[in-house]
């Protein structure tokens, strides 16, 4: 009687329109599926609403970007004193010899320009080091430059112990400290205080030089690892100094006639600052020697040492595994000792490069 009376109300509800109840639940979702998860097993679960973590630092600018090695090549000076080959950068280092200038991709090149109108015998032989690849050293000789604030400890007069697997060349520094005691640091050492009227060559922390009048430098040596003064700038701006443009030569140690065999050397760089020259001079001028660089592309150049016994740039090398020596010279007889600047100490200041890490 019961089942009548809920039947007869099923009836009645389904004639009103009323729907009919839902049946009941058979485990099926009601609706799609979530999204399946990205997280990574083991991971923490991100915080709603956190800051995206920042950025690592940004790596530091090229100071390189834009410049090439080597130097373009450059036309010859003067068309009478022009000998074939003038101009023209070529590799230096012989593999051979075990120079390490050998290796790829090369560090050094060399070229040669005739700077006089007439004379093929006045000759300037450039070497040109790329400092992306090359780190520019200074070291004090262990008797000069003359210094009573800097102990002998401090100037051992050899290529640091942490470049003797890297060093490339060395070179000859400046005058003697009796000839003008121009200035000269290393470090913390102070040798001989700056001058006012030198140039200077000085060396930055960051890799790069310069060679300018100390006036324009002063300001940055803070930032120097090293500076060595000479007599004025034979080149600034590409411009020569106004006494070479008049072929007054005295401020740079002039023409002695006895001498009849003069060899001369000076330091420059080129507009990129890539490129650091050294340029020797065979019987040549001081103003030919500045000539001769700047038609090699050099915008800025101190003068370094004269005379046979002293002026020299020597090739670093020798077999795998054994200590390194000097293997070759920019050109015949250049004075050496062929365990000079590496293992024994050398009594004057000079200069060397050696590869970066």
């Amino acid at each position: 009687m019961r089942r009548s009376r809920s039947l007869l109300a099923l009836a009645a509800a389904v004639a009103c329109g009323a729907p009919p109840a839902a049946p009941p639940a058979t485990g099926a979702p009601a609706g799609p599926p979530p999204p399946a998860s990205t997280a990574t097993p083991g991971a923490p679960a991100p915080v709603a609403g956190a800051a995206p973590a920042p950025p690592g630092p940004a790596p530091p600018p090229d100071p390189w970007a834009g410049t090439s090695f080597p130097p373009p090549d450059s036309p010859p000076l003067h068309p009478a004193s022009a000998v074939a080959g003038d101009g023209h950068w070529v590799r230096l280092g012989d593999a051979s010899r075990g120079d390490r200038a050998a290796q790829d991709p090369p560090p050094l090149f060399q070229a040669t320009v005739h700077p006089h109108p007439l004379s093929r015998y006045k000759k300037v032989v450039a070497v040109a080091m790329d400092l992306k690849l090359l780190g520019l050293h200074l070291v004090a000789g262990t008797e000069d430059p003359e210094s009573a604030e800097v102990p002998v400890s401090a100037r051992p007069g050899t290529v640091a112990a942490v470049h003797r697997d890297s060093v490339v060349a060395v070179f000859n520094g400046g005058w003697q400290a009796k000839h003008g005691r121009w200035g000269m640091k290393i470090g913390e050492h102070r040798l001989l205080p700056p001058r006012a009227d030198a140039c200077t060559i000085a060396i930055y922390r960051d890799g790069r030089v310069r060679i300018a009048a100390w006036q324009a430098l002063a300001p940055t040596e803070p930032e120097m690892a090293a500076y060595r003064q000479t007599p004025p700038c034979l080149l600034e701006g590409g411009e020569l100094h106004p006494r070479l443009e008049a072929h007054d030569e005295r401020p740079w140690g002039g023409l002695d006639p006895k001498i009849v065999t003069r060899r001369r050397s000076a330091l420059a760089v080129d507009a990129s600052g890539r490129v650091l020259l050294y340029g020797y001079g065979d019987e040549a001028g001081t103003r030919d020697l500045a000539l001769g660089l700047r038609a090699l592309g050099a915008v800025a150049a101190a003068k370094l040492d004269l005379n046979f016994h002293w002026v020299r740039f020597l090739l670093v090398g020798g077999p795998p595994g054994e200590p390194a020596r000097i293997t070759s010279t920019l050109v015949p007889q250049m004075p050496h000792r062929a365990r000079g600047y590496v293992e024994r100490p050398e009594p004057r200041d000079f200069f060397y490069v050696a590869l970066r890490e």
